[in-house]
C-alpha cells in the first residue's frame, strides 16, 4: 500500500502544480539597453533606449527588415522616482532592466550632485548596482546614436570601456558600488568617465547611418570626471588621467609615445609598449609634512622607432629608457597638479595615510577643502626596462640615408 502511494504521489502533485505564474512573454516586456538621466529646469528627465522587438525578431532569423533596432523615449517628473514611474503612462510594455548596460548622467546633474541618482539605484529592486556609470553633456543624446558595428548597441559602451581600460589605462569602469565606496572613503573622491559625441550627431541618428561605410558621428570616451563627494569638481585630460592610473597602480598594457630628445621638445617619434609594471606608494612622515614616495618599474619593448639610433648599442637603449621615464614622470606630475587644483584626492592619498599613519591623518583630515593635499610632497622614481627592440637594430629611415 505504501509503495503504491509513493508511486502515485508525484502524479497527484503534478495536478496541483501551476506553471511559472510570474513569467512574462517577450512581447509583454521592453528590454532596456541604456538609461539616461537629465534635468531641465526643475524637471527630471529619464530616457530609455529599448530593443525594438519586431526588428530584433527579424534580425535573429536572418530576414533583416525595416525599422530601427532600438527606440528611445523620455519621461519627466518633479522627482527622479516620479519621472521613472511616469513610464507607465507612455510605454505599454513593462520595462525589463536585466540587460541595461549603462546609466548615463548629464553634466548638469553631476555638478549639482549625483546623490539622488545613487540613492535611487541603491534602493531599487529592479535595477542593478553593477551598471556602469558615465557622464555626458546631454545624456539623452547618447541614446539617439546608432552604430553600424553594433545594430543592437547593448555591448557598445561595455566593449569600448574594456578596450579603453586595457589599452589606454586611463579609463576604469565605475559602477554604483564603486562610486559609493570611493566617495565615502577617507579621500571622499571618486571618478566617472565622460562620453562625448564627435562629428555630425544628426547624421548618426537615422536608419541611413546603418547602411553607410563611414560614420557621420560617433560616441567616444572623453575625459575623466573627478568628484568631490557627490559633485563633479572638474575634468582630467588623457595625460592627467593616465598619471592617476600610474599612481594608483592601475596601468595595464599601454603604448607610451616619446620624443627622441626627451621632454617635449618635438612631436613624439617613437613608441614603447608596456607589457608589465609594478607600483609601490609609501607615505612617510617628514616633520610636519607627508612625503609620498612613488616607485614605478616597467617592462616592455620598443614597437616604433623613428630616431637615428643604433639599437645594438646599450648606451642608446639606456638613453631611450631615460626618455620614457621622463614621459611617465610628466604624466604623474600633471595628475598631481590637477588634483591640487581641483582639491580632489583622485589618487586616494588620504586612504594610504590613514592606513599607515592614522594619528597623522586624524590631524590632517580636519583641514577644510582637502587642504591636506598641500601638506604632501610627491617624490616619483621611475625605472624602465626595454627588453626587446625588434629585429631591426637600425631604423629604416636611417638605412635609406646610407
Amino acid at each position: 500500500m505504501n509503495r503504491k502511494f509513493l508511486i502515485c504521489l508525484p502524479v497527484f502533485m503534478l495536478l496541483f502544480l501551476s506553471g511559472c505564474g510570474d513569467i512574462r512573454e517577450l512581447n509583454e516586456i521592453g528590454i532596456v539597453v541604456y538609461t539616461a538621466i537629465d534635468k531641465k529646469e526643475d524637471q527630471w528627465l529619464v530616457s530609455y533606449q529599448v530593443v525594438n522587438p519586431s526588428t530584433a525578431a527579424r534580425n535573429s532569423t536572418g530576414g533583416g527588415g525595416e525599422g530601427a533596432p532600438v527606440f528611445t523615449f523620455t519621461t519627466s517628473g518633479e522627482t527622479l522616482q516620479q519621472a521613472i514611474q511616469n513610464t507607465n503612462l507612455e510605454e505599454p510594455r513593462r520595462l525589463f532592466f536585466a540587460h541595461n548596460s549603462a546609466v548615463i548622467i548629464s553634466e548638469e546633474i553631476a555638478r549639482e550632485g549625483v546623490s539622488p541618482v545613487i540613492d535611487y539605484y541603491l534602493r531599487s529592486i529592479e535595477d542593478r548596482a553593477t551598471e556602469p556609470l558615465f557622464i555626458a553633456e546631454k545624456a539623452m543624446d547618447i541614446l539617439d546614436m546608432l552604430d553600424p558595428s553594433e545594430p543592437i548597441p547593448g555591448r557598445l559602451l561595455p566593449n569600448m570601456m574594456e578596450r579603453g581600460e586595457k589599452n589606454m589605462s586611463k579609463y576604469e569602469e565605475v559602477d554604483f558600488t564603486d562610486f559609493v565606496i570611493a566617495a565615502t572613503s577617507e579621500s571622499k573622491t571618486a571618478v566617472i568617465p565622460q562620453l562625448v559625441i564627435t562629428g555630425d550627431k544628426e547624421g548618426q541618428t537615422s536608419m541611413d547611418a546603418l547602411s553607410k561605410t563611414r560614420r557621420a558621428g560617433t560616441i567616444k570616451l572623453g575625459n575623466l570626471g573627478a568628484f568631490n563627494k557627490d559633485k563633479l569638481a572638474g575634468w582630467l585630460t588623457t595625460e592627467e588621467a593616465r598619471g592617476v592610473a600610474w599612481i594608483t597602480g592601475e596601468i595595464e598594457e599601454i603604448y607610451i609615445t616619446f620624443d627622441c630628445h626627451g621632454k617635449k621638445e618635438g612631436p613624439p617619434q617613437s613608441t614603447y609598449l608596456l607589457t608589465d609594471s609594478s607600483v609601490q606608494l609609501t607615505p612617510r612622515l617628514t616633520g610636519s609634512r607627508i612625503e609620498m614616495e612613488l616607485d614605478i618599474h616597467t617592462e616592455g619593448r620598443v614597437s616604433e622607432v623613428n630616431c637615428a639610433y643604433d639599437l645594438s648599442q646599450p648606451d642608446n637603449i639606456d638613453k631611450m629608457a631615460g626618455y620614457i621615464e621622463e614621459r611617465i614622470s610628466l604624466d604623474v606630475e600633471a595628475a598631481w597638479a590637477k588634483a591640487k587644483e581641483l582639491n580632489a584626492d583622485v589618487m586616494g592619498f588620504a586612504n594610504e595615510i590613514n592606513n599607515r599613519h592614522r594619528d597623522k591623518w586624524k590631524e590632517l583630515k580636519g583641514i577644510p577643502d582637502k587642504g591636506y593635499l598641500e601638506q604632501i610632497d610627491l617624490i616619483t622614481n621611475v625605472n624602465v626596462d626595454i627588453e626587446n627592440t625588434g629585429i631591426n637594430q637600425t631604423p629604416f629611415s636611417s638605412l635609406i640615408k646610407e
